[in-house]
């Protein structure tokens, strides 16, 4: 599965319907994948919609979970920035995936030893579903 989130022309509430057809298909679409790789996770929003209609959809606490994640075994980010709505988008995956048996997260070139440490230590503190999964952040 791949998407592209491309603002189209038009009004703001235009783009905030574009957001919510593409998170749809990325969420539909978990329900049979089993290895998940991502470069990089852009779901930030766009600037004038401050995020916030994208970042409803990744609040671990708030995307129902039934069955969405039930075949997924392998995740794999790659430039990672290790921003707060890819750590939900991480933390949403880790807590749902009851058969997840490895998590790859690849911090961004550009992030100083220091910041791959505190990534690593936020992501090992989240809640899982598979008591099994395997988590490594290079």
């Amino acid at each position: 599965m791949m998407l592209a989130f491309l603002r189209p022309n038009g009004s703001d509430e235009m783009a905030r319907d574009v957001i919510d057809h593409c998170v749809s298909k990325i969420i539909f679409g978990l329900c049979s994948m089993v290895k998940l790789a991502l470069r990089g996770t852009y779901v930030e929003g766009w600037p004038d919609t401050g995020g916030k209609n994208v970042r409803r959809y990744w609040l671990a606490e708030n995307i129902s979970s039934d069955g969405i994640l039930k075949n997924l075994r392998k995740v794999q980010i790659k430039y990672f920035e290790g921003s707060d709505i890819e750590l939900e988008l991480v933390k949403y995956l880790l807590k749902n995936a009851s058969i997840l048996e490895k998590a790859d997260i690849f911090v961004s070139l550009i992030k100083q030893t220091y910041e791959k440490e505190h990534i690593s230590m936020k992501v090992h503190t989240f809640a899982r579903a598979s008591p099994c999964v395997e988590i490594s952040v290079f």
